[in-house]
This record gives structure tokens, sequence and C-alpha cells, in this order.
């Protein structure tokens, strides 16, 4: 809590980074990039569905949801193996 995030150039050539992608994943960066990923340069690669940045707020929020439908899951498949131990 109580950091924020800056979006931005680094502030050093040391910070500018070169990534390998494995040829196995490459077909799936770029489906990924052709289905997701504005065309402007500026584009994030992961971003929201307005195209803002994807910010740790954001992936904790969607974490969360699916977090809580994985619990009501549960709760449901454990309540119907109750209710058919009970009729057995």
């Amino acid at each position: 809590m109580g950091q924020t995030s800056v979006l931005g150039s680094p502030k050093t050539e040391a910070g500018v980074r070169t990534l390998a992608i494995p040829g196995n994943v490459l077909p799936h960066v770029i489906s990924h990039l052709q289905r997701f990923v504005g065309t402007a340069a500026g584009a994030w690669l992961f971003a929201t569905a307005t195209g803002t940045p994807l910010l740790p707020r954001n992936v904790n929020r969607g974490r969360a949801s699916a977090d809580a439908r994985s619990r009501r899951e549960e709760e449901v498949s454990h309540r119907r193996g109750r209710m058919m131990t009970a009729q057995t």
C-alpha cells in the first residue's frame, strides 16, 4: 500500500531490455497481439478492456473475483455431494 506505479521510459539506458521469446511461445504471443493489443506504437502488451495499462490493482481485483467464484463452486459441489450421500 502507498506505492504508486510510474509509467514511462526507464531512467537510464540500463533499464531498456530485449527479451528473447522461445519459438514454441511465439505463436501464442502473436495471437495475443492480434486479438488484444492495439495497433498504436504505444499500445500495451497487457492492458485492461479499455486499453489502459494493466496495473497490479487490476490483477488483484481479477484474482479476488476468480477466487470468490472458485469458492462458490466448491461450496455448491460440496453441498451436492452431501445431498447425494444423504439420499443413499
